[in-house]
């Protein structure tokens, strides 16, 4: 008959009974910061960081106190809060190649952004063709279009019938690269079987400016416009007491169809 070692019972008494450790609290550290998202002609977001752990809800992230304006050629123009959506600030429109700031302040808090509306792009030739052997027909339009600065273009096939309008087929075209002239597109998308001869089909090429190419490089998925702010590890150009990203563009469209 083997004899267990000495040693043995002592690691097990050990392991129940001297394992015991009452965890201690850490209180991380937490820095609240407005968070603040948009396009600076239509409605900006504010809202405000949460510490961790706490459940995000409209009321106490979303801001409705916030004091937000424009600045154009040295004249202020205050944001409007949104009458529906909390957190919302109306814009305005604002020329093509219009350098615009964003001032905001929020109980002690600051935050500027500096953005330039992009000219829009001039759309030269079109073309389209319909494969109406497939169900749903798949339309396929593409065409030149001239770059005019350096920013970030997209282009989309839109359809409009009656009221509906079905946006598909968008794609990031051309980056800042330094240059600029006539640029190809060629974009496919699948409609619903109604949208034949009909309907009416556009081209829609959308000028970004600088900021929201630099967020568009660094977040990668390629939302427009952004839909999920913090995915990772962003470029913002809200300076202060704040993160996030306000952008400005100029959109042209021509009738294919």
């Amino acid at each position: 008959m083997k004899r267990l070692p000495v040693a043995l019972p002592a690691c097990i008494l050990a392991f129940l009974f001297g394992c015991e450790h009452t965890a201690e609290e850490v209180e991380l550290p937490f820095k609240e910061r407005l968070v603040v998202y948009g396009d600076i002609e239509g409605a900006v977001n504010f809202e405000r960081t949460l510490p961790l752990n706490t459940v995000w809800n409209e009321d106490s992230s979303r801001l409705q106190d916030v004091n937000a304006r424009i600045v154009f050629q040295g004249a202020s123009f205050p944001l409007r809060l949104d009458s529906v959506v909390r957190g919302l600030y109306r814009g305005y429109v604002l020329p093509e190649g219009a350098d615009i700031e964003l001032q905001a302040d929020w109980r002690g808090k600051k935050v500027t952004a500096r953005v330039k509306k992009p000219t829009r792009p001039q759309i030269d030739t079109l073309w389209m063709s319909v494969d109406s052997s497939m169900v749903p027909p798949t339309i396929r339009c593409g065409g030149t279009y001239v770059a005019t600065e350096n920013v970030a273009y997209f282009a989309s096939i839109s359809v409009r019938m009656d009221t509906d309008r079905f946006e598909k087929g968008w794609r990031f075209l051309k980056g800042d690269d330094g240059t600029s002239g006539a640029e190809r597109i060629q974009l496919a998308a699948e409609f619903p079987f109604q949208a034949g001869a009909t309907c009416r089909v556009y081209m829609i090429v959308d000028a970004y400016d600088r900021a929201y190419y630099d967020y568009h490089l660094s977040e990668g998925y390629g939302s427009l416009p952004p839909t999920s702010l913090f995915s990772g590890s962003i470029r913002s150009n809200i300076k202060g007491d704040g993160i996030g990203i306000v952008w400005a563009n100029s959109s042209s469209s021509r009738v294919i169809q």
